[in-house]
């Protein structure tokens, strides 16, 4: 995705890296399709990606927007009847990803139901806590924010997307994120729950 949005960064090489790179991510037999833990970053990072092809590359759009469809299909199976989505069990931050990234894919041809979205936002909205925390899974939020630090980001952005909050709410998410960044950058390479507020995930 950098190397779409920037090729400038590396132009010389951005071309065939580019080629090489949608060739797989084209390929659906480079997913593991039988790993329901994983599976959805590979599809909603797939659609952001794609979202952007069909924006920036006019001789790839009718190839993005094809993909764009049929990733939008699998992320549409894959929904919970409870209205959200998994990684290794149904929580808030994956929920946020997926509408971020189908609302990113839908003017593309990647359109998902909107009785289906309003659903995921209907199971976000639920474990959103009033100062702006949220829970890890689909559970009560932490009393405290500092411990979703990480996920606020994803988890508001999906209701934003989704026409279920404000600016202001999300504002007041990435600055929570920013304002503990440093904590989180110092546990990444460990583990991104070690610190003493588990602000991981």
């Amino acid at each position: 995705l950098a190397c779409l949005v920037w090729p400038d960064l590396a132009l010389k090489r951005s071309t065939p890296v580019l080629d090489e790179l949608r060739k797989a991510l084209l390929d659906e037999r480079k997913l593991a399709l039988d790993d329901e833990d994983e599976i959805v970053w590979a599809h909603a990072c797939r659609a952001l990606f794609f979202a952007r092809s069909a924006e920036l590359e006019p001789p790839h759009a009718e190839r993005a927007q094809a993909k764009l469809a049929e990733i939008a299909r699998a992320l549409g199976a894959a929904q919970l009847q409870s209205g959200g989505w998994r990684h290794e069990y149904p929580n808030a931050f994956t929920t946020g990803f997926v509408l971020h990234a189908l609302h990113r894919a839908s003017p593309h041809g990647g359109a998902l139901p909107q009785e289906d979205r309003a659903r995921a936002a209907e199971a976000l909205a639920r474990v959103r806590g009033e100062n702006g925390a949220w829970p890890y899974g689909f559970g009560r939020p932490p009393k405290q924010p500092i411990g979703s630090a990480c996920r606020a980001p994803w988890c508001e952005l999906g209701l934003f997307v989704s026409e279920r909050s404000d600016a202001a709410r999300l504002e007041s998410a990435l600055a929570l994120a920013f304002e503990h960044h440093a904590a989180l950058a110092a546990v990444r390479r460990y583990d991104d729950h070690a610190d003493a507020h588990g602000h991981g995930g």
